[in-house]
């Protein structure tokens, strides 16, 4: 079967009579779509879970790399037997060998009836080619990104809020956003077609590359000369020229797309780095490397991908290999009293007693994230907020300061004095000194356009706001599946959003959620709490005798330790609290190891519910 392009690059497909074996400590595929650069195969059930290790019988398998983040939450029970996974930042799709395709995630993806031949996972959208070659897209439409043309086509691929194909007679045809002319395709005739958020490359048949798009960091200007092909890793691209020379063109994380001496047999970009497999088998890689994700294994290697922050290759014996910073221990930090504490994307966030802020979690031996997300600036704040990639505190003086990735602009607070700041994926907001709500980044789906009117908090979440008015009513704004931009009526003392759904501490001091509730997130406890925190697929909240209380998924992180606690943050990786003495205590699902100094542990087995 031909693999399909969709927004996780599919590399390519390998006959074997089994699949490669994973290698105890190198290498393990989840089901969650925060990861990326896996190796996707033939799955089946091993007592009440997935089968994710060890040789199980396939006839293929497909190694993929992917410029996108954001949980697509557990695959579904019915996923066995052979086939390829497609994930995106919301949805995961598994064409079967049927030809049907499943799809799970945080919203509605039901895959419509019929045999497909490809699938191809988006933002928040999915597209298939159908078999006869019509595409039929599903999921949110937003821009019309889900509203695909009618005719013939051979290849379908997802980016952020829009969608490309490659037409049957070889035409390229784009729809969706069409912001920065990224639904604006070149005309003639093409071979491939790739698409990362903004960006789009294609490969004519002559082996001209030609892109599209945002251009904020030169990733649309190829160089010329002949390519056998391309891939987009966000700000940055690379093609492999005839010659089995690299070359590549934008912006990677260390400074300008920069590429090795030699000749290659395969190339994959992530966002900030690349790798490619060399003549002689070994693998290279190029970028940033602060985390390790560009500082590959030795041997001979036949395909290699490189994701977001990690990078995994298919080894000659078989073995899949995976580096980058999920597979790496992280740095520690000094020991400390904190007064808060923010739960970030593997990392986390507090302000400590002498109000300055320290951050741990996912670091490199620099005690640094991939975007200086945990590289917090110095001087004394007065709270901070975490989000995936930045994260901003308000200072002593009232004015706010992020740090991190900054590709939308979510870094670049406004001037001006603030109250409180709460940072999301690409976007965040803060309440004024006068009560109103400024937000800047992303605004693809309006969450950066707060209604009037005076507010004492605000909770911002991957593509919609909520805020607690100065009437103890909550309003809020953005993208609103599964209503969870849909708050309940009456009075409120407190409210925080996660991804997918809300929860707010009522004036009676009891709690009440709304939105996506798949795994009994939004089916609070009885009782009286002071505060609440929603996680990614669990809320955590501290009752009026200090104790803390947790509902949702995984189970173990809704089992926090005894004793107790002025405050609680549910991170999607872990949860922390702020003991009585200032101590920071976390528990459950630590990424590989992190361990700051001055921070207690709990490990308990994971389990399913």
């Amino acid at each position: 079967m031909t693999p399909p392009t969709p927004v996780c690059r599919w590399i390519g497909t390998f006959a074997s009579a089994k699949m490669p074996a994973v290698e105890d400590g190198r290498a393990s595929p989840r089901w969650l779509g925060t990861w990326i650069g896996d190796v996707v195969v033939s799955v089946t059930r091993d007592g009440g879970g997935w089968g994710r290790r060890g040789l199980v019988s396939a006839v293929a398998v497909v190694l993929v790399t992917a410029a996108c983040s954001g949980g697509s939450g557990p695959g579904p029970s019915d996923i066995e037997g052979l086939g390829v996974l497609s994930v995106g930042a919301s949805p995961s799709c598994w064409l079967r060998e049927d030809a049907t395709v499943v799809c799970w995630g945080t919203d509605d993806f039901e895959a419509p009836a019929g045999a497909f031949a490809y699938v191809g996972a988006g933002w928040d959208h999915v597209c298939g080619v159908r078999v006869g070659g019509a595409v039929a897209c599903w999921g949110y439409d937003g821009d019309g990104r889900a509203e695909a043309p009618l005719g013939a086509f051979t290849a379908v691929d997802g980016g952020y809020d829009f969608s490309c194909g490659l037409r049957a007679d070889g035409t390229l045809a784009c729809w969706g956003s069409d912001k920065d002319g990224r639904a604006t395709p070149p005309g003639g005739e093409f071979a491939a077609v790739s698409v990362a958020y903004g960006t789009a490359c294609g490969l004519r048949p002559g082996g001209k590359v030609a892109c599209w798009g945002f251009d904020g960091d030169g990733q649309t200007d190829p160089p010329g000369g002949r390519f056998t092909a391309v891939s987009v890793g966000g700000p940055q691209a690379c093609g492999l020229r005839s010659d089995a020379t690299v070359a590549c063109w934008g912006w990677g994380r260390a400074g300008p797309a920069t590429e090795p001496d030699g000749e290659f047999t395969a190339i994959g970009v992530g966002w900030a780095h690349a790798c490619g497999v060399r003549v002689d088998g070994t693998v290279a890689c190029w970028g940033y490397d602060g985390d390790g994700r560009a500082d590959p294994p030795g041997g001979v290697f036949t395909a290699v991908g490189a994701g977001n922050s990690d990078s995994c290759g298919l080894r000659a014996d078989g073995v899949v290999v995976c580096w980058g910073p999920s597979y790496k221990t992280p740095a520690t930090v000094p020991d400390g009293e904190f007064t808060a504490v923010a739960a970030g994307h593997r990392y986390w966030c507090g302000v400590r007693v002498d109000a300055t802020l320290a951050c741990w979690g996912l670091t490199d031996e620099k005690g640094q994230t991939a975007y200086g997300q945990a590289d917090p600036p110095d001087g004394a704040f007065r709270a901070v907020s975490a989000a995936s990639t930045h994260a901003c505190g308000v200072r002593g003086d009232g004015t706010v300061a992020c740090w991190g990735y900054n590709y939308f602009g979510q870094a670049d607070p406004p001037d001006g004095a603030f109250r409180a700041v709460s940072a999301a994926s690409n976007y965040a907001c803060g309440v004024r000194a006068d009560g109103t709500v400024a937000c800047w980044g992303d605004n693809s789906y309006g969450q950066a356009d707060p209604p009037e009117g005076a507010f004492r908090a605000v909770s911002a979440a991957l593509t919609y706001v909520c805020g607690l008015r100065d009437d103890d009513t909550v309003a809020c704004w953005g993208l609103d599946g599964n209503g969870r931009a849909d708050p309940p009526d009456g009075a409120f003392r407190a409210v925080s959003a996660a991804d997918y759904y809300a929860c707010g501490v009522r004036a009676d001091d009891t709690v009440a959620c709304w939105g996506g509730n798949w795994y009994g997130q939004t089916d609070p406890p009885d009782g009286a709490f002071r505060s609440v925190s929603a996680g990614f697929y669990h809320a955590c909240g501290l009752r009026a005798d200090d104790t803390v209380a947790c509902w949702g998924l995984p189970q173990d992180q809704a089992d926090p330790p005894d004793g107790p606690f002025t405050a609680v943050t549910a991170g999607r990786l872990a949860t922390c609290g702020l003991r009585a003495d200032q101590t920071v205590e976390c528990w459950l699902n630590l990424p590989h190891g992190v361990r700051p100094a001055g921070v207690k542990y709990e490990e308990r087995e994971l389990r399913r519910r």
